[in-house]
């Protein structure tokens, strides 16, 4: 494989990995005969998440709001219609509203993105739709906000509601990202997807079991027991992948980016780019991979993340070649 066809490896460091996912659950909604997949990327404070997820601003189909209330949501029923994902750039400004009122953001949230937003009528909100209103969402939060809610959401179904997305750095992306801080360089540019209509993909049976195995081992990391709605999300992820790069079929190439995302399901935090292009290298040998990263990362870091995802079960070696456990 060249490498320009692999590692391109772009500002803002240490988020490519994290942008192409957001660009893939925004794609989703392009889809023909799929529900919208709804993202949640988590993080330490000051990672970059929310400044990422800005540059979706003014993207086709797209609507960003930096703050919101439950009630607000009903006040935007008519810019919804006209788009299929809402993206709150920081999830915590929300949740440090009073307790009501951060229930009520996450219950419309759930309904929103599962059976859709038609009836709904309490104190102060009154929702009466035609048809359901299903849109995607897509939002950031820190790792120890996540952590603080998590037995309450994963009681209400919204922890298995969204695509998790848990990222790091590794050290040679965070001394590059400072010395664009450093050189007061701006990083961050607005995201416009190539997807203007909705169109329709498939994905053959080889894929599809692929996609099964994956799943099951999503899964198996966040105590998804049956797996169904991890398989549902990420046949739709790997669609939307497709429909990303305009291709009309799920490829190999879409099934090596979703096995590039099992890192960042980890909970501890796991995941970061070196470990994503490392799986775009599999299968290989470690001096292959070495060679295929070695302009954009050292052989130090490379064997260190080789050493990490082995660690995690996520890959494997036989016969002197890395493989994904998956």
């Amino acid at each position: 494989m060249k490498e320009s066809e692999l590692v391109k490896l772009e500002k803002p460091y240490g988020l490519n990995a994290e942008l192409e996912f957001a660009k893939t659950i925004i794609a989703s909604g392009w889809l023909k005969g799929c529900r919208p997949l709804s993202g949640l990327i988590i993080s330490q404070p000051d990672t970059g998440k929310s400044e990422s997820l800005m540059c979706f601003n003014g993207c086709k189909g797209v609507l960003v709001v930096n703050d919101l209330t439950a009630y607000g949501i009903t006040r935007l029923i008519e810019d919804l219609k006209s788009a299929h994902h809402l993206v709150i750039p920081d999830l915590l400004r929300v949740l440090e509203r009073s307790p009501r009122v951060a229930n009520e953001v996450i219950s419309m949230l759930n309904i929103m993105s599962e059976e859709g937003l038609q009836r709904i009528s309490t104190f102060n909100i009154q929702i009466h739709l035609e048809k359901p209103l299903r849109r995607g969402f897509l939002t950031s939060l820190t790792l120890e906000a996540f952590n603080r809610r998590r037995k309450h959401w994963r009681g209400i179904g919204f922890t298995s509601r969204p695509v998790p997305f848990f990222f790091g750095y590794n050290e040679e992306d965070l001394a590059r990202a400072r010395e664009t801080i450093r050189r007061s360089e701006g990083v961050f540019k607005p995201v416009s997807l190539k997807l203007k209509e909705p169109i329709e993909v498939d994905i053959c049976d080889k894929y599809s079991q692929e996609i099964e195995r994956i799943a099951v081992f999503m899964g198996s990391i966040n105590d998804d027991f049956t797996a169904f709605r991890t398989l549902r999300n990420a046949i739709t992820m790997a669609k939307a992948r497709a429909a990303l790069r305009g291709r009309s079929e799920v490829e190999e190439e879409d099934i090596k980016f979703m096995k590039a995302m099992v890192p960042f399901w980890f909970n501890p935090i796991v995941g970061n780019d070196c470990d994503y292009y490392i799986i775009h290298c599999l299968p290989a040998r470690t001096g292959e991979i070495v060679r295929e990263l070695e302009d954009h990362y050292s052989e130090r870091t490379i064997y260190y993340r080789l050493e990490k995802l082995h660690e995690k079960k996520v890959i494997y070696k036989k016969d002197d070649v890395w493989y994904t456990t998956y």
